[in-house]
Order: C-alpha cells, then structure tokens, then sequence
C-alpha cells in the first residue's frame, strides 16, 4: 500500500499564536518577546522539557507520536535584545498545532501518525497515512471536528 506524507510549514507568527492559544488556561511562563526560531533537540541535548502532557483521549483520536524528545523554541526580547530558550515536549507541541489548524479550519485527518519535524527556522506537521488503493477498502476520511 502507498504512503502518503502532507507537511504542514508553521510560520514564527502562526507558531506563536497556537502557543498562546495553547497557553491560555494555562500557566506556562512563556518568554517574553516573538518567536525567532524552533528546533527539534538532539538525543544528546539534556533540556528538561517539563511536565506538560497531552490528554490521552486527543493523542489517541489524532494518533500523535509519543515523543519524549524536546522543542526549543527561540525567543527574541526587543527590550533587552536577549534570545531566550523554551522547551516544551515533542507531543505536546504536535497537540498544540493541530488544535491551531482546526480553529484556523485546515483540515486535518484524524488517521496516520502526526510528528513534528523542522524547516531551517520553522516547525513542521509532519502526517503519515496509507493512502487507498483500488484493491483496499480503507479510504481518507477527515475529521473536521
């Protein structure tokens, strides 16, 4: 059966605004400043990405990859001209963009796996599906939910 792979190219704004979304209700203490990078940590890197966690019921809905690896995302203070690291989980931030994708109405298939994967400078969603064949009777079905 083929495979299928859509990557979804988040901008800094766009990143910034589903971590705001994402953070409302919630606690995080965020940089100040705007998004100036995203990376994927290393296996050697050693940053605590914290004790954030998705709900299970959306990691299952949306089959997103347990991931324990850490995000870094760069802030830049205009104030004080620092750029200051945050670190956030893998999983957490795949949580958080497709619920950016949905308020923002970008279809997303509730089926295949979700991973994060990077750009030089942006973050990526990365969905892996097998795609229908003439001989399967598994078809794309979307959830818009």
């Amino acid at each position: 059966m083929p495979h299928e792979i859509r990557r979804i190219v988040f901008t800094n704004a766009e990143t910034a605004k589903a971590l705001n979304a994402y953070n409302a209700g919630r606690n995080l203490k965020l940089p100040k400043g705007r998004i100036i990078k995203t990376k994927i940590a290393s296996e050697n890197d050693s940053y605590d990405p914290g004790p954030e966690r998705i709900p299970v019921t959306m990691q299952e809905k949306y089959h997103i990859r347990k991931n324990k690896k850490s995000v870094t995302i760069t802030f830049f203070n205009e104030d004080t001209f620092e750029h200051l690291d945050y670190h956030l989980r893998a999983d957490v931030i795949t949580a958080m963009l497709i619920d950016f994708c949905l308020a923002e109405g970008i279809i997303i298939p509730s089926a295949g796996e979700k991973d994060l994967g990077t750009t030089e400078l942006n973050i990526a969603l990365d969905i892996m599906l097998d795609s229908a064949t003439k001989e399967s009777s598994a078809a794309l079905k979307l959830d818009d939910s």
